[in-house]
């Protein structure tokens, strides 16, 4: 068993298991709220959720979820969303960007990552529909299942190493 310091996420190892998600668990997000400084979170932080006008983002909608909570909630979010749709160099590029705006490091990215692919392992196939809306048909149940796994997978098998050098901001 791995737990990711401060027992924000557990891990338990099931050679027998192809898909790893399944394995995390993440505790209730009320947990997680108390362990980071708190700023205004949106809570489904994803790209359908935001407004384009020109190349550049002009609003983000739907904030029912809106609350206080650790900043790494929305950026592992929308990390994930990213990789679903275009790859890690996207979901990179979008932690590079928010990091230069925001002028600081987002401290344990690796973390965030890996509680969003734990939040949403369950339910990933009901986001066909959405995804559907911004012209993604190519993503259906399966591969959203097929990238989640992919994405889930990568992140687990670098618990414990050092930053990929090429991905200075991104996962090990």
């Amino acid at each position: 068993m791995i737990t990711a310091t401060p027992c924000l996420l557990t891990y338990h190892h099931d050679p027998g298991v192809s898909d790893q998600s399944c394995l995390l668990k993440a505790p209730p997000a009320d947990y997680a709220k108390a362990l980071a400084p708190a700023v205004l979170t949106h809570f489904d932080y994803w790209s359908g959720n935001t407004v384009w006008e020109g190349g550049r983002i002009t609003g983000v909608v739907d904030w029912s979820g809106g609350c206080l909570a650790p900043r790494g909630f929305d950026v592992g979010w929308c990390r994930l969303d990213l990789y679903l749709l275009y790859g890690e160099d996207i979901a990179d590029t979008f932690l590079g960007s928010y990091q230069t705006a925001s002028r600081s490091a987002l401290p344990d990215v690796h973390l965030w990552d890996l509680w969003a692919v734990a939040r949403s392992h369950e339910h990933v196939e009901s986001w066909v529909p959405n995804y559907g809306d911004l012209g993604r048909a190519d993503l259906t149940a399966g591969e959203l299942r097929k990238r989640h796994s992919a994405w889930t997978g990568h992140l687990v098998n670098s618990i414990g190493k050092p930053p990929d050098p090429r991905r200075p901001d991104g996962p090990r």
